[in-house]
């Protein structure tokens, strides 16, 4: 097993703080937390906080930070399609179920979003409950309608 240094980076942000955690070579989780500590940032914990920085200042859309998913095939399905939610619009899990070809499977989709460990790039918050609700969001609703209130959606 090949012996890999993990650096991170902390982004302050109106609720709280961002965590940015990386390898050598990629991005591997983001998460939202409540305290700041030390940083021990490398080149991809810095590109990553400057584009986040530069999507809570409404500069940015698009992410360009390089990372590889791990999960179930039906966990990756769900991410890169949610990764296809343009900014500015929101898809209820039924139809982000019926988009990757399980229209019954909102439930698991939900499930999938949920652990979601690159909340913001794989835009998982741009998802909603059928009916108008917000739906849940693991870091927490009221950031959730922080993010889409930034990109100008109204639940």
């Amino acid at each position: 097993m090949e012996n890999t240094d993990i650096f991170y980076q902390y982004l302050e942000f109106p609720l709280g703080y961002v965590l940015i955690m990386a390898d050598d070579h990629r991005l591997l989780k983001i998460k939202f937390v409540r305290e700041f500590h030390q940083n021990r940032s490398n080149s991809i914990t810095m590109l990553c906080a400057r584009q986040l920085e530069e999507y809570f200042s409404g500069k940015r859309r698009i992410f360009e930070c390089p990372f590889r998913f791990t999960g179930t095939d039906f966990r990756l399905k769900v991410w890169k399609a949610t990764m296809k939610i343009p900014y500015g619009q929101v898809i209820t899990y039924k139809n982000l179920a019926a988009s990757i070809g399980k229209p019954r499977a909102y439930r698991s989709v939900a499930n999938a979003l949920g652990a979601n460990y690159l909340p913001i790039i794989v835009p998982c918050h741009r998802v909603v409950a059928s009916g108008g609700n917000i739906g849940g969001y693991s870091p927490g609703v009221q950031i959730k309608k922080f993010l889409l209130s930034l990109e100008g959606v109204t639940i």
